[in-house]
């Protein structure tokens, strides 16, 4: 195998208790350790009971931040999608570093389980482990772009589960039932009857766990018994001894494994979920009655069990089909994901001490209340967080069999199968716009060999418009108005705008706003077809500059060209990513209002002319309906619109109070970059 010498580092929340997850890890890192790595774990939270064992077995943690790098490691292998806060400013440039990140759960309220930092995983994982299919296809139905690097890594047997046992083997499964293991961190009441019932059948029953006894469970306590009852991790390691299992817990569960359902079992993690829950009576009554045949089903079946769940079957298969990724994020992302970062580990060292202590003494009692508050606020962050992940647009577009959901109509102007040879498309989204459509348009046509307008349920005639213009391709109609917050639905009207332009198989694409004017567009348009076959551009950035209404020129627009319709500009300059090459990666999936396309190279992209925005200097009835229109729909920009209520007309100065400036002046100087 490709270990022996590697360096590895093991990630992973918390390490105190014998849960699932923490027992993964300790698996790992032993038997990556034993095969000669050099093993290092980092956690945010490390204590007893746990603790001992990793310094007994002398693995190496480090459970504060510590300047770490990618470059340190051959391979990183990230639980609950931990990454040291270190990294982060690393990984804006490619690195060689093997990344594997591991998915534990397929339940929706476990966030640290699901790709909460978004496209991280997607840039990084040379693989996206998922422990059952169950889980595989929980998380990649909210991030389909995993799923060609997806793949099932079970819960394993560790060597000595499946050690030394064979010579005892047909002894051990003629037995008569004297001895019954409960493992569970969550003993149901069913099951606790149940015990009581063995128990006057002269039957000893123990219970590990949470609840009871905390205990590392050891092939020498497995086999000690005649019988085990529990889910998850520790079904394996009776697959892998030979003890008959009957799977049952708080979620329910099939019993006792057989051919007829030990399928739909393995594919939800032995967790009980997908089977009915039993009464006291019926689980004693299997157990009695089926505890043979489970014998003989494990006994039949004890080969393949430990080919298949073996850890070091399961290590080779993974660690040694290397794919190097060789990806990196964006400088503009660091902060992001740092973040992101920051509130996982709060609230995870959080609920890890208030959990880890029994008893509290007086200095602790407000350091407890502190933290119980610091729980409530990070769980409303960890909210936040998770929409990030832009769940709502992801559930949007998973249904495949259709280019559009219900709410949309799309017309064509013209069949995409019948045009081609089209090398720049544009996108346009609007909505009541009809009084600079026409102007758009115009303005638009000027670049683009075609274009597509989303209309967003506009009551004017806008729709109208854009079917008068030779140049457009098609036309896709909202035909609802969504209230609340907006900030998904202009992310989810772009990539549908992106959906149908692909349909045209243009070499550029070009999105712009209604109320924005390009300078020179015709020298634009030369540019993007002098570079059509230019790998090294994929993407161009134009310098965007605020228009504003003064004393001097206040009059609202009626008509006319709008590009130079005011004197004077912000010297704020936004460089938004407005043109790029048709490449499969590129998306509006990602982020809420989202404005550019991402996923696309940074190093590939230059910023390249300027445009005028006219969002702010239409008239004084527009500028107030576009104060109330991001009060109402965008949550997190309505505080700085309503401070800008009755301030359309500005005293030379920018709403940054910075001194307005001629739009030549601009040009020549390049303004202040504000983002």
């Amino acid at each position: 195998m490709l270990m022996k010498n590697s360096k590895i580092l093991i990630t992973q929340s918390a390490l105190s208790s014998f849960g699932g997850s923490e027992i993964v890890t300790l698996e790992l890192a032993s038997f990556l350790k034993q095969s000669e790595a050099e093993v290092t774990v980092f956690t945010w939270f490390f204590a007893e009971p746990i603790k001992n064992i990793f310094v007994k077995r002398g693995i190496k943690v480090i459970d504060s931040e510590v300047d770490l790098k990618p470059s340190d490691f051959d391979l990183v292998w990230v639980n609950h999608q931990v990454i040291p806060a270190s990294f982060v400013k690393y990984l804006v440039v490619p690195v060689r570093t093997r990344f594997f990140f591991y998915h534990m759960s397929a339940l929706s309220n476990l966030a640290i389980e699901q790709p909460y930092l978004g496209n991280l995983e997607e840039f990084l994982s040379e693989k996206s482990l998922f422990v059952s299919k169950e889980a595989l296809e929980a998380q990649t139905s909210l991030f389909p772009e995993l799923r060609e690097r997806a793949e099932i890594f079970y819960n394993s047997i560790p060597v000595e589960f499946s050690r030394d046992i064979d010579v005892n083997i047909d002894i051990k499964l003629q037995k008569e039932l004297k001895n019954v293991l409960i493992v569970s961190n969550h003993v149901p009441t069913e099951v606790i009857e149940v015990k009581k019932l063995l128990e006057n059948k002269l039957i000893n029953v123990e219970i590990i766990g949470k609840d009871a006894t905390p205990k590392l469970i050891t092939p020498e306590i497995i086999s000690s018994y005649d019988l085990v009852l529990s889910i998850g991790k520790t079904v394996q390691y009776c697959l892998g001894i030979g003890v008959p299992i009957y799977v049952y817990d708080h979620f329910g569960g099939p019993g006792f494994l057989d051919e007829n359902n030990f399928k739909k079992a393995e594919e939800r993690n032995f967790s009980g979920r997908g089977f009915k829950k039993k009464t006291p009576e019926k689980i004693i009554k299997e157990i009695l009655e089926d505890l043979e045949k489970a014998r003989t089903f494990q006994k039949k079946n004890l080969k393949k069990f430990r080919g298949k769940y073996g850890i070091e079957q399961q290590i080779s298969r993974v660690f040694n089909e290397e794919k190097i990724v060789n990806s990196s994020i964006r400088k503009e992302d660091v902060g992001k994901y740092s973040a992101l970062l920051q509130i996982a580990k709060e609230k995870v060292v959080a609920e890890n001490f208030l959990n880890h202590q029994k008893t509290y003494n007086e200095t602790l009692v407000a350091e407890k209340n502190i933290l119980e508050n610091k729980v409530r606020d990070l769980e409303e962050l960890t909210r936040a967080m998770n929409n990030s992940k832009v769940v709502k647009i992801v559930k949007f577009f998973k249904k495949k069999d259709k280019l559009l959901p219900n709410d949309y109509h799309l017309h064509y102007k013209t069949v995409p199968a019948k045009i081609k040879g089209l090398k720049i498309v544009g996108l346009i989204r609007e909505k009541n716009e009809s009084l600079i459509l026409n102007d758009t348009l115009e303005e638009l046509e000027k670049v683009v060999d075609g274009f597509i307008v989303l209309d967003d349920n506009s009551n004017d005639d806008s729709v109208k418009i854009a079917r008068r213009h030779k140049k457009c391709l098609a036309i896709i109609q909202h035909t609802k108005t969504v209230g609340g917050d907006r900030s998904m639905e202009e992310s989810i009207h772009r990539e549908l705008l992106l959906k149908v332009a692909r349909l045209y198989n243009p070499k550029w694409l070009f999105y712009q706003d209604a109320d924005e004017r390009l300078d020179g567009p015709e020298n634009v348009r030369k540019f993007l077809l002098e570079n059509l076959e230019n790998d090294r551009i994929l993407g161009i950035r134009v310098s965007l500059f605020d228009a504003y209404m003064t004393k001097e020129d206040s009059s609202p627009y009626i008509s006319g060209k709008l590009y130079n319709f005011r004197k004077k500009f912000g010297q704020e300059r936004r460089d938004i990513l407005m043109f790029w090459k048709n490449i499969p990666e590129a998306t509006f999936m990602d982020f809420q209002d989202q404005r550019e396309p991402n996923r696309i190279p940074s190093d590939k992209v230059v910023t390249k002319f300027f445009i005028q925005h006219y969002g702010k200097a239409l008239s004084v009835e527009q500028w107030e309906e576009t104060c109330e229109y991001y009060c109402k729909y965008f949550p997190q920009y309505a505080e700085k619109w309503a401070a800008r209520r009755g301030k359309a007309i500005h005293e030379n100065k920018s709403d940054f109070n910075t001194t307005l400036k001629t739009w030549n002046e601009l040009k020549r100087t390049g303004g202040i970059k504000i983002n």
